[in-house]
């Protein structure tokens, strides 16, 4: 953990943090938080710009620490937090992945039909490595995988 430093643009989030850790510890697969909760622990309200702030923090320090992930599961949308178990976080890395294919191929597009004729020479070079990586992204996507040997 690193050591605390000098703090001068706002309320720092570790106190904050401390009290959800001494409140629920470190969650284990399947534990649920609801919202209503962790307003209780923090004294502030979910809509909060500094909730979101602190609960995303403290998420965030989970997964980095003790490789927890707190996310809203399916059946907890709207009312709090899960640990998720193995085959749920698949799940959540693959909606990720599928959301960032999306961009890709959004952001390949617009640099495709962007006139190049109005553009300086980095920048068509730029849209042409842009296409470029769709293209490499797209051929990856639909070529088999190879037979991986199983990990001994």
């Amino acid at each position: 953990m690193s050591t605390p430093t000098i703090f001068l643009g706002g309320l720092p989030t570790g106190p904050d943090i401390a009290k959800l850790v001494d409140a629920y510890g470190i969650p284990a697969v399947g534990d649920r938080i609801e919202w209503k909760q962790i307003e209780g622990v923090l004294g502030l309200k979910r809509t909060e710009h500094r909730f979101k702030t602190i609960v995303g923090q403290w998420r965030r320090k989970l997964y980095r620490d003790h490789n927890v992930v707190l996310a809203p599961g399916d059946d907890m949308r709207g009312i709090g937090l899960e640990a998720l178990n193995p085959e749920k976080r698949i799940n959540l890395a693959a909606a990720g992945f599928k959301a960032g294919a999306r961009k890709i191929n959004r952001a390949s597009e617009l640099a495709v039909r962007t006139d190049q004729k109005e553009l300086p020479a980095p920048l068509v070079q730029l849209a042409g490595r842009i296409a470029n990586m769709n293209a490499q992204f797209r051929l990856l996507n639909a070529t088999k995988p190879k037979e991986l040997p199983p990990i001994t």
